[in-house]
């Protein structure tokens, strides 16, 4: 694991090394958590889906007689898929 300094600036942010963005996929836009842990602050990257989009998503898996809980593995499933590309 690597470790950097990084520094905040007058407005509480940090630039995250172009290493990182790199290889988690982190661009303009994406969506970080934060959570306090013992060690300290994690950060982790999450998909967020518009509500719109989740209410298609929720309407089509009820034409096609899907369950809420196999509609949240699809979804999950085809958000692994567009990370990848």
């Amino acid at each position: 694991m690597h470790m950097q300094v990084l520094h905040v600036n007058q407005h509480g942010q940090i630039t995250l090394p172009a290493g990182i963005r790199k290889k988690y996929s982190i661009s303009k836009g994406s969506a970080l958590i934060v959570s306090e842990q013992k060690e300290g602050i994690v950060l982790k990257k999450v998909r967020v889906v518009s509500e719109s989009a989740f209410e298609k998503i929720s309407e089509l898996a009820k034409t096609r007689g899907m369950s809420y809980r196999e509609m949240l593995r699809l979804t999950r499933e085809v958000g692994k898929e567009i990370e990848k590309h």
